[in-house]
């Protein structure tokens, strides 16, 4: 790896938190001596807890260091984190029907499509493709919302342990989705369908139909 002389430079970003980045860059060559530019983003640290001048200067170390030998954590993959970290930490705050929802949803499919990614070179390319593709398999709204959603929420996590630099997923929109065929009963039918009904059937059906229950 071909080091330079540089100081990075540092940002302001806000979040729950507000925090410091570092940014710089790494010049790396492969076995055919082509040399290759890498971005480097890293959380320096908390703004409250850290002065401007202070995250230049903790930046300027780790370049001197990142600049001999620049570890890449390859072997922290998504699916990795996900299970390791992710899934033991909030699956615990879940009700049983959520928790149920929530796992097929990673297992089905953020982890069979995204799982071996390591997260240091996850981008918002990957994530917005692989929500594209939810849609273009037919998938309803619910669906491909939810896996946006928990995609961005296991990302969140991975950054707030300051495993990588930002949320890729984190500004993801909705493709557009197939409408939901909705098999409905006329008015008519659903009146004699209840006329049909001993008084306490009746009274089931009625609160299922028009009282929005949930599974739950």
């Amino acid at each position: 790896m071909r080091t330079r002389h540089q100081n990075g430079w540092v940002e302001e970003r806000r979040g729950r938190t507000r925090r410091w980045y570092g940014h710089y860059f790494i010049y790396e060559s492969d076995e055919t001596g082509k040399e290759t530019r890498k971005h480097v983003v890293l959380v320096l640290g908390e703004k409250t807890k850290l002065r401007k001048w202070e995250a230049e200067e903790k930046l300027r170390k780790i370049i001197a260091t990142a600049t001999k030998t620049q570890p890449r954590p390859n072997h922290l993959s998504l699916e990795w984190f996900t299970r390791e970290k992710f899934l033991p930490m909030r699956s615990a705050q879940w009700a049983p029907s959520t928790r149920e929802t929530n796992l097929y949803m990673v297992d089905t499919h953020i982890l069979p499509a995204l799982g071996a990614q390591a997260l240091c070179d996850l981008d918002k390319f990957q994530c917005q493709i692989f929500v594209n593709t939810l849609a273009q398999k037919g998938f309803s709204f619910t669906v491909v919302d939810h896996a946006r959603t928990m995609l961005k929420a296991i990302l969140e996590e991975a950054l707030d342990a300051e495993l990588i630099g930002k949320n890729p997923a984190r500004k993801l929109v909705n493709p557009e989705t197939k409408e939901p065929v909705k098999h409905v009963l006329i008015k008519s039918d659903a009146r004699r369908l209840l006329e049909a009904l001993p008084f306490r059937d009746q009274l089931i059906a009625m609160i299922a139909a028009f009282c929005a229950m949930r599974p739950g």
